[in-house]
């Protein structure tokens, strides 16, 4: 339960993101480069916290890589969100969707990964969580 908190704020702070870069109107190229730029500029001051004499090559490797796909999973996204109003999408539909397919993903990277338990609970978790995204985007 000490999670919940924090989870939220997260929640808040990128649905706040993603709905003001799609009323920003901005075209796709613009929208992803200022929202990874804002990004980076949001986690500079964290830097000067960090031990760096401590990393180790692996560290930084696994760290930037790991950087590299995080950006281009949200630059993904903020194209998505740029080209929702030419494609008739709607974001309300376009975050559910890839958020639900990250926990999906997630949960089975973790289990061949990290060794991650894949208990029933995480397994029925999942796919009640997919089928309430099925009905949230649903048109009907």
């Amino acid at each position: 339960m000490k999670l919940l908190l924090p989870c939220v704020v997260v929640a808040l702070l990128w649905t706040i993101g993603f709905v003001l870069g799609r009323k920003s109107g901005a075209d796709i190229v613009t929208l992803a480069m200022l929202g990874c730029f804002a990004t980076g500029l949001v986690a500079l001051p964290f830097a000067f916290f960090e031990n760096f004499a401590a990393l180790n090559r692996s560290v930084v490797g696994l760290g930037l890589t790991s950087g590299i796909f995080n950006g281009l999973g949200l630059a993904a996204l903020f194209v998505l969100i740029a080209l929702a109003p030419k494609m008739g999408w709607q974001v309300s539909h376009i975050v559910p969707i890839a958020y639900v397919l990250t926990i999906i993903a997630t949960t089975i990277a973790g289990r061949m990964f990290l060794g991650e338990a894949l208990t029933a609970y995480k397994l029925i978790s999942v796919v009640l969580l997919s089928g309430g995204t099925v009905f949230l985007v649903a048109d009907k």
